[in-house]
């Protein structure tokens, strides 16, 4: 499960950004989320099962998409010769 994405020195993304799936506090204690949208992790975290990446054009959302791609497959290939 991915936690948290960080990317910098990619495409547009000159320095680090982060995307988190880390629930924060107001989200952790509030009555009316949906509870089926966070995955308890113990008694400390709580993360969330589903995000959303939204903005302005070329505001860099494809390049974050391709980022995790490219990780991905580094990841994935990285044992191979």
């Amino acid at each position: 499960m991915l936690v948290e994405f960080s990317v910098g020195n990619y495409k547009s993304f000159y320095s680090n950004v982060s995307l988190s799936m880390q629930a924060i506090d107001k989200l952790k204690h509030k009555g009316d989320i949906d509870v089926q949208n966070v995955i308890d992790v113990g008694r400390r975290y709580k993360l969330l099962s589903i995000a959303a990446v939204y903005g302005a054009n070329a505001s860099g959302k494809s390049n974050l998409i391709n980022a995790m791609a490219f990780m991905r497959q580094f990841v994935l290939k990285s044992s191979t010769k």
